[in-house]
């Protein structure tokens, strides 16, 4: 049993126990016709069992070890479950907030998209990832990227001048330390600057219905993030808080979530294999999801939230 971890938010020491998630588990459910590649998952990793905890004062969900997987890890999944992400909301949210004389940071670049679409818009850019793969990708399509690691703060503050803008899109969850990334682009920030994170939802569909999603636990995600959390993550470092803002979610995606919870569709599916007949019943139900979607509209959004930060 892992010992008793303060919050890495608010550091206080008061949770309450969650779900326990076996890692062996979580591999036969990312892959469940991949028998060779759960073993070299299992291989990789050198935690066989984490607790998610909840921290009474600010929310947060967080893993018990705070143990992330290796960069090995990492690359077998992602390529066999094809991970990696082109495109995504907060990537136009964020540019768009931007003024074309603001010079950015990206923490977690990978391949570029974001770095792309800045210097399409005119804005200036500069990415660092833990991948070198990822920064040779960017490397060779003309973007500005380079290497960095976890203890490498002294290097960063003398190879690097200070931006007005950071952005780290679907890292946090993923650091055992999550201070850490609040407190470099601290150190690498120009006075009020502006600090975008982005994480995965709390209002997302899955969560709202309380279904287990195994890419939203260990060891792929480490973190759930809540307001207060990221409140009081960032009064300790120097960062306030302005506004949590939410991806959008359609109609159509609101009354698939209600009608696959409605007692009698989960019925349908458990007992009748005709997809057929699955689809019927869903089409039945729609009238009334979509009178409950008037009171469940404004609780559901889409996957992802984006912090926006403002530097004290």
């Amino acid at each position: 049993m892992s010992n008793k971890l303060n919050c890495p938010a608010c550091n206080l020491s008061d949770s309450l126990p969650l779900e326990m998630v076996e890692t062996s588990h979580q591999h036969h459910m990312y892959l469940p016709n991949s028998k060779a590649i759960q073993e070299q998952l299992n291989n990789s990793l050198t935690v066989r069992e984490y607790q998610m905890q909840q921290c009474s004062n600010c929310g947060l969900e967080f893993a018990n070890p705070l143990h992330s997987p290796s960069a090995n890890w990492y690359s077998l999944l992602y390529e066999n479950l094809n991970l990696y992400v082109k495109h995504r909301w907060e990537f136009d949210f964020v540019v768009q907030s931007c003024p074309p004389d603001k010079s950015i940071y990206e923490f977690g670049c990978g391949s570029g998209q974001f770095l792309k679409l800045c210097q399409k818009s005119g804005l200036d850019c500069y990415g660092f990832d833990f991948s070198e793969t990822a920064v040779d990708d960017c490397l060779s399509t003309g973007l500005n990227a380079s290497l960095f690691n976890l203890n490498s703060d002294e290097a960063l503050l003398s190879y690097h001048s200070k931006r007005s803008v950071f952005a780290a899109f679907h890292v946090l969850e993923h650091l055992e330390n999550p201070g850490w990334l609040f407190n470099i682009a601290n150190l690498l920030s120009t006075p009020q600057a502006t600090l975008w994170i982005a994480v995965p939802s709390l209002n997302r569909p899955s969560r709202y219905y309380r279904k287990v999603d195994p890419l939203d636990q260990p060891p792929h995600h480490l973190t759930r993030w809540t307001y207060h959390a990221f409140e009081n993550i960032g009064s300790r470092y120097g960062w306030q808080l302005s506004k949590l803002h939410f991806s959008p979610i359609t109609m159509p995606t609101r009354l698939w979530w209600y009608t696959r919870e409605t007692a009698v569709y989960r019925w349908i599916c458990d007992n009748i294999a005709s997809r057929g007949t699955e689809r019927l019943i869903r089409y039945f139900i729609y009238p009334i999801a979509f009178i409950q979607d008037f009171k469940i509209r404004n609780l559901i959004t889409g996957d992802s939230m984006l912090a926006e930060f403002t530097k004290t």
